[in-house]
């Protein structure tokens, strides 16, 4: 784990993860000769042939709004945008290398720094997330109106409906990190570039500055001393 500190009147640590990246081998030696990567978006996801990566809700989800005084409520269908999708893994282990299907690739000691410089080679870049997947059985979300939402004249309908419309794209990120919870063995880390533009299935960039915060996993004949801990950042 990677630490951030922060003050909030008293002394606080945020343990930050060290995210693994599961790659290919050839790939994963692009990667370290000139920092090319291909980062998939939520379309290509949908696209996997095979139970272990394909899932049709990747991206998708339904927001369920309630309305303040509790009589009304609005479902909006979420379903991704351009949105470029680098996955890793919370955990490593045999069992997680065979859920992503191979024991090589990289771990990203600072995924903040990681994440900056592979930003600057996105076009159209509008800004960022990462986080842990949440696993469960119902992907759907459920929020609460603000209490501006409730006025229902027309001469304020207008600004309320823009300030509601803000409020769901606002929200969508959090459908980005919903899985069913069938996938919870790959133990999902992810980070995600959104930018402008329509939704394609990947994107080819090279950004070797992205490799300084990382570091190759151990391959066959290595010795074997497991991963080690970061320096603090």
């Amino acid at each position: 784990m990677n630490h951030l500190q922060t003050i909030f009147q008293r002394p606080w640590q945020v343990r930050r993860p060290l995210v693994t990246r599961y790659m290919e081998t050839r790939f994963a030696e692009d990667f370290f000769r000139d920092g090319s990567l291909r980062l998939s978006s939520f379309r290509r996801f949908r696209q996997y042939a095979d139970e272990v990566r394909g899932d049709a809700f990747e991206g998708r989800a339904n927001q369920t709004w309630l309305h303040p005084d509790g009589g009304k409520s609005a479902i909006v269908g979420m379903n991704g945008g351009r949105c470029f999708i680098l996955c890793g893994a919370s955990s490593e282990g045999p069992e997680i290398a065979e859920a992503f299907g191979t024991n090589d690739g990289f771990r990203i000691l600072d995924t903040l720094s990681f994440a900056d410089a592979i930003s600057r080679y996105i076009p159209g870049f509008l800004h960022g997330v990462e986080g842990l997947c949440l696993y469960r059985e119902d992907v759907s979300l459920t929020k609460r109106m603000p209490q501006m939402f409730s006025v229902d004249d027309e001469a304020n309908m207008g600004p309320a409906m823009e300030h509601f419309e803000k409020a769901v794209r606002d929200e969508a990120v959090d459908s980005y990190f919903i899985k069913r919870r069938q996938y919870a063995n790959q133990c999902e880390y992810r980070l995600i570039w959104i930018a402008l533009g329509d939704e394609v299935d990947y994107i080819d960039i090279k950004c070797p500055e992205a490799r300084q915060f990382t570091e190759r996993l151990s391959q066959p004949g290595d010795e074997k001393e497991g991963p080690r801990l970061p320096r603090r950042a």
